[in-house]
């Protein structure tokens, strides 16, 4: 996954709206559980997220890259932070929400594990309270070969990311190729993100083999849509 960038992603994603997504999150979960408080963010990645929702929820976060959860910590200090993998982790507690943004489930290589990583959300949610997944693209939102470039521009940092996308059956293999400029020189790195397309419906099962009837958002954050499951 982000093996070789992960230093360089709030660079990299600086075109986000991050003030916005926490709004609209912060808004669902008060509209479905007004007394939320505790939040745990799964494949929470640098964090960024917690610099807006931090003052309304105290929040947590678990992620598979040691170099995000440092960073994450140094956003919100008062957040515990660990590497975990959603596949099957155990923090010994329960949240009023658990997310899973950002389109990480993407990353599950199966229906078996998405299934299982629905089960670690419920697992760490507690009786009443929300479990809100944001998905990956679907099999007929993706543009076979489709080719892309994005790029940002600091004082001292320079980044040219080019993306190839390579569909295979339900597989997506995104190719990032990274040109990073600093003052005393220029690196180039690579990564491959393999990634699931899971459908509308595979969803869905992930959540019924968990008991969970989530609620659909087709638009979510970004036009990806939301699941919104509640605990019984």
């Amino acid at each position: 996954m982000f093996t070789e960038s992960a230093e360089f992603y709030d660079a990299i994603y600086s075109f986000r709206d991050y003030p916005a997504q926490a709004k609209k999150l912060t808004e669902l979960v008060e509209a479905r559980l007004p007394e939320a408080k505790t939040m745990l963010d799964v494949a929470c990645g640098p964090h960024e997220h917690a610099l807006h929702l931090k003052s309304r929820f105290n929040l947590d976060g678990v992620d598979l890259n040691p170099v995000f959860i440092e960073t994450a910590r140094t956003k919100n200090p008062d957040g515990r932070y660990e590497v975990a993998d959603m596949r099957g982790f155990d923090l010994g507690r329960t949240y009023d929400v658990v997310t899973c943004l950002f389109s990480s489930i993407g990353y599950m290589q199966s229906d078996e594990e998405l299934t299982a990583a629905i089960a670690g959300f419920k697992k760490h949610t507690r009786p009443g309270g929300l479990i809100i997944v944001e998905p990956w693209l679907r099999p007929d939102d993706v543009w076979p070969d489709h080719v892309s470039m994005s790029n940002y521009e600091g004082d001292d940092l320079a980044i040219c990311r080019m993306n190839r996308l390579e569909v295979k059956g339900r597989k997506a293999l995104c190719y990032f190729d990274y040109m990073i400029g600093r003052p005393d020189g220029i690196e180039t790195c690579a990564e491959v993100h393999d990634t699931t397309l899971f459908t509308h419906d595979e969803m869905m099962a992930g959540f019924s083999a968990n008991n969970l009837v989530p609620a659909y958002d087709p638009e979510g954050f970004i036009g990806r849509g939301l699941y919104i499951a509640r605990i019984e």
